[in-house]
């Protein structure tokens, strides 16, 4: 099954709230992405917050291949993610952040982001990632090293038939 997930509005704003549940039953696959960007707009005031729980079923196989989110000028966010995997299903989790419009000339110009994941199998946790970036103080971790905006993207993966993730490196070079 191929999902986008759309919001009608194209962005969050100040006091916006979106809330998403994701259950896979056995053998589901499923690909969730979106059909464009998803921007935090302007906020003069307060803040947006994402809250999106994903449980993955015996043999299921969930992709998660969202567009850039993009913060704009004076925006403040937050995203929380929870996944929990049954032992047997596979995951792709994709999020990418841009460094703002950089054609409207906001490259960093967002008030603060907040971004929580934590991953599960069968109740074990597995990942945890944690990020609050705010321009003024972590600007070094949102540039390249010739100093342009950068743009941050993490993946994570769990692939239930690969035993030893030793195995996956080891063959990387022929993916």
């Amino acid at each position: 099954l191929l999902t986008q997930l759309i919001n009608p509005t194209a962005g969050l704003f100040a006091g916006d709230r979106l809330d998403a549940q994701v259950a896979l039953g056995e053998n589901a696959s499923v690909l969730l992405s979106s059909p464009s960007a998803c921007r935090l707009h302007t906020m003069e005031s307060g803040s947006s917050e994402v809250t999106q729980a994903f449980h993955l079923g015996p043999g299921s196989h969930l992709e998660v291949l969202p567009d850039l989110l993009i913060p704009q000028a004076s925006s403040h966010g937050s995203i929380t993610t929870r996944i929990d995997l049954h032992e047997s299903a596979s995951l792709a989790f994709l999020d990418i952040l841009a460094p703002g419009r950089l054609a409207h000339g906001e490259s960093l110009a967002f008030r603060h982001f907040a971004t929580a994941l934590d991953i599960y199998r069968d109740g074990i946790p597995l990942a945890r990632e944690r990020a609050r970036l705010t321009p003024a103080t972590d600007a070094w971790r949102l540039h390249t090293h010739d100093g342009q905006p950068a743009f941050v993207a993490t993946l994570w993966l769990h692939l239930s038939e690969i035993a030893d993730p030793a195995e996956l490196l080891a063959t990387s070079e022929s993916l």
